[in-house]
């Protein structure tokens, strides 16, 4: 799911290169980050991943 994001992202900027409007553009491009920001943060928490960051998945308690 997250890499179908981050390529949505990928193609909506090149989309953003045939659009004629500054307005529009600068639109379609905002949402571009958009959907990459939230392509990447989707694969850095996916537990098991080789981005993933600490604190995201199962917590394991020890005694003190």
């Amino acid at each position: 799911m997250h890499f179908l994001l981050i390529l949505a992202a990928v193609i909506l900027v090149a989309f953003s290169y045939r659009l004629g409007g500054r307005t529009s553009r600068t639109s379609t491009q905002g949402l571009a980050v958009l959907l990459a920001a939230a392509g990447a943060i989707l694969s850095f928490r996916q537990p098991g991943s080789a981005f993933h960051l600490p604190g995201w998945g199962p917590r394991r308690w020890s005694q003190p």
